[in-house]
């Protein structure tokens, strides 16, 4: 009877109408089959016709795991599960980069559009509100997109490309999101990319509706961060007087709304905003010829100074510096190169003599 049993057994077992059940893949999945099949003698066969269902034969194993054989398989899941997340995270994370990569390319051919319909002009870079947001009656700030109506301001009468969306940025305080939305349709771009979500990365700050600054020299205040007669003519007005365009960033992927452009040094060592440590221990920005890219931070404390700033009061750590070193000096050559790099995107390779950089470090603002 053992024998003719086990003969059933195996038949069964070959039947197409078996039922499997698997684990976490085909690999475990065989093998325990695999297992039972070498493992357990004694099978037993049931017809299910007595219960009124299908007129066909069913495997039943009688015997059960053990209390080993059990946590062998929770371990081998358990295993792969750890091998496994790591890899879906930093894919996730890429394809997260990819959209982000994907919106600044998109911005930066509206910022294109708009000087190719503005006779070579750059838009206003900077985001400035003026009037009330309406409709919503709640947006009662000046949050809607205005151009400056006062003949000394740099920008006189040039509309900025988003409005004053960035509420109390220094307590990370935003206004209600149909009020950013107000800010955002009333910008000069909006007519070229009209689509909320290109403004936003996906892994912008939370209540946060637009993740991107511009360049502080792309018609921005960069002629406030130093002396006025030198940076003015640095501070673009045309995309014509752009050189190098391959080197000069547009956008910025700050994460947030910035209240004016990306403040970048011209005379001073050291960061004013930023770094921002974006997708990964890194950022992405685009060029004024129209490419996109991801930069990896070279040094550890450019990673924990951006990530302190992200964390923290964006205001108070306007100048804190990376582990509060009092001279680039005692910088390391890849934390200087990393300050170098963004702002060789600004205002050029060429350091000013109060900028000196580290002992036997060789320059580098490649990307």
């Amino acid at each position: 009877m053992a024998k003719k049993n086990n003969s059933v057994a195996v038949a069964c077992m070959k039947e197409d109408n078996l039922i499997v059940i698997t684990g976490a893949g085909g690999f475990i999945a065989g093998a325990i089959a695999r297992y039972f099949r070498k493992r357990f003698l004694s099978k037993h066969t049931i017809n299910l016709n007595k219960f009124a269902l299908m007129n066909k034969k069913y495997c039943l194993i009688t015997a059960g795991f053990t209390l080993i054989e059990l946590l062998v398989v929770i371990a081998i899941i358990a295993l792969l599960m750890a091998i496994l997340l790591p890899a879906l995270n930093r894919a996730r994370e890429v394809g997260k980069r990819a959209v982000c990569l994907s919106n600044l390319k998109q911005l930066t051919t509206s910022w294109l559009m708009y000087s190719e319909g503005n006779n070579d002009k750059m838009v206003n870079a900077t985001a400035r509100g003026g009037n009330n947001c309406t409709p919503p009656a709640t947006c009662s700030d000046t949050l809607a997109a205005q151009a400056p109506t006062d003949p000394v301001d740099y920008q006189y009468k040039e509309l900025p490309w988003i409005g004053n969306g960035w509420g109390n940025w220094c307590l990370g305080l935003y206004p209600a999101e149909d009020c950013q939305r107000c800010a955002m349709q009333t910008g000069a771009l909006w007519r070229y990319v009209n689509d909320p979500q290109i403004y936003h990365c996906p892994t912008g700050m939370k209540g946060q509706l637009v993740s991107y600054t511009i360049m502080d020299n792309m018609n921005g205040l960069g002629w406030l961060r130093g002396s006025a007669n030198i940076l003015k003519p640095l501070t673009y007005k045309n995309i014509s007087q752009i050189k190098n365009a391959t080197q000069k960033i547009v956008f910025l992927d700050e994460g947030r709304l910035s209240p004016d452009s990306f403040a970048v040094r011209y005379d001073q060592w050291g960061w004013w905003d930023g770094p921002f440590v974006r997708h990964g221990n890194g950022t992405t920005a685009s060029f004024a010829d129209g490419h996109v890219t991801w930069w990896l931070w070279k040094d550890k404390a450019t990673v924990a100074l951006g990530k302190l700033k992200e964390a923290g009061n964006p205001c108070n750590l306007m100048n804190a510096q990376p582990n509060n070193w009092t001279s680039p000096a005692n910088w390391s050559c890849e934390a200087f190169n990393d300050f170098y790099k963004i702002r060789a995107s600004c205002w050029g390779t060429k350091l000013p003599p109060s900028i000196t950089p580290p002992a036997n470090c060789k320059l580098d603002a490649s990307e």
